[in-house]
This record gives C-alpha cells, sequence and structure tokens, in this order.
C-alpha cells in the first residue's frame, strides 16, 4: 500500500525505492510512513525523513 501511495503521489515509484520498501520489516515504520504519504504535500521530502533515498536517475 506504501508504494501505491507513492506512485498516486509522484506518478510513479523513483528507481531502487521500491526495494527499499519492500525490504522494510519493521510494519510500525511502514504504517507511520503510509499515514505521513497520504497527508504529505512533499512526498519526496517525507520518504527522505523515513530514511529511504529516492534515485531520481
Amino acid at each position: 500500500m506504501v508504494l501505491e501511495v507513492v506512485e498516486v503521489k509522484l506518478g510513479r515509484v523513483p528507481k531502487g525505492l521500491e526495494e527499499q520498501i519492500k525490504a522494510e520489516t519493521d510494519r510500525e515504520k511502514l504504517k507511520r510512513l503510509h499515514r505521513e504519504l497520504i497527508l504529505a504535500s512533499n512526498p519526496l521530502e517525507v520518504i527522505q525523513q523515513f530514511g529511504y533515498r529516492a534515485n531520481e536517475t
């Protein structure tokens, strides 16, 4: 569900981000990320705050 929110907010999932999110095992972190992304006006900033890197290339 997190990846779906990223795709809706950005139009695509940046390279490498999908693997990072899929590798995450902390369900509470993913839940917080999901909620923050839904409310975010700047989803890339939220992604970075959670420690993920969204490579644009």
